[in-house]
């Protein structure tokens, strides 16, 4: 069984990730617009508020591990439009909330268990089964999708808030999820693997392996026994740990401060779209550097070390 020679499926594939993570990230990083008008209307502090971005974040971690295991049982489409739906709703319902407890139950846990299903755990995943020689491209490709919706949607609900109220910039956002994340899945990710379509990743052409579907086969489970005990990969998990909660620290409360140092609404929104277009810029240089020297550890220190700069120069 052999496909028409066209443009190799994977592309598409990595169009949809790239569409679904640039709504996903773009959206949730779009946060610290609505915590200064949320904190105006109903009188809550912004610790108060925060504490959904943090219940969201968690969510997200945690639901990220149970959707890797869904892929591997089930097509991607599904996973990703039943995190569509379920992020949408959380968007749509958050525009309602009159209490804390609400606002924690719909964006902390609702939003931040759908939007781990279509994360980059299962977009990134997804890629990787349909490239080998390409993963590093195909996957730079997709992740780019997270700057970019970043760059895009922060200036665009900016404006929406500021002329129409957060209420409607919640609603805008999960109306965004909605057409897309179900839209894209449903048209793109409703293939398994390049193998079961007569094709090798990264488009060669070859024969289709086998029609038994994938239940039937008895796969070798890998443990994780030599990772968990491995050193190297706590400090992988510290170092990560610690680099995402200085960003996100900064996407939630960078708007209100900008906003009380006499910045305008948009012009402080716009702010978040610039982080988002360095992070595009950022995983071009920080992939091509890692090519280029002996041990990418030094590449991930660095940026590192720019991150801690840009901490400092903030807080001063």
């Amino acid at each position: 069984m052999k496909e028409k020679r066209g443009i190799y499926w994977g592309w598409f594939v990595v169009l949809g990730a790239f569409l679904i993570l640039s709504i996903n990230y773009g959206s949730r990083y779009c946060f610290g617009i609505f915590i200064k008008p949320m904190s105006l209307e109903y009188q809550w502090s912004r610790s108060v508020i925060s504490i959904a971005a943090s219940i969201n974040i968690l969510l997200y971690a945690i639901g990220g591990i149970l959707s890797g295991r869904l892929l591997d049982r089930m097509a991607p489409k599904w996973i990703m439009t039943i995190g569509g739906v379920i992020t949408a709703a959380a968007f749509i319902l958050a525009g309602f909330v009159k209490t804390p407890w609400q606002f924690y139950l719909v964006y902390g846990l609702l939003c931040g268990a759908g939007s781990a299903c279509i994360g980059v755990v299962v977009s990134s995943s997804y890629v990787g089964k349909w490239f080998i020689k390409k993963r590093g491209v195909a996957i730079g490709i997709t992740t780019i999708g997270i700057g970019f919706g970043t760059m895009v949607l922060t200036p665009l609900a900016g404006y929406i808030v500021k002329n129409y109220g957060w209420q409607t910039g919640f609603i805008f956002l999960g109306v965004m999820v909605f057409v897309i994340v179900v839209t894209f899945p449903q048209l793109l990710m409703g293939r398994t693997k390049p193998e079961d379509y007569g094709l090798l990743p990264d488009g060669e052409e070859g024969v289709k392996l086998s029609s038994t579907p994938a239940g039937d086969v008895d796969v070798p489970s890998l443990s994780m026994v030599p990772v968990l005990t491995d050193s190297r990969f706590w400090i992988l998990t510290l170092c990560y740990t610690l680099a995402i909660m200085a960003e996100m620290s900064a996407f939630v409360h960078q708007v209100p401060y900008a906003v009380e140092n006499n910045i305008g609404k948009v012009v402080a929104a716009s702010s978040l779209g610039i982080i988002g277009g360095a992070s595009i810029f950022g995983r071009f240089f920080f992939g091509w550097l890692s090519d280029r020297i002996k041990d990418a550890k030094y590449s991930a220190s660095l940026g590192f070390l720019i991150m801690a700069v840009g901490m400092f120069i903030l807080w001063k």
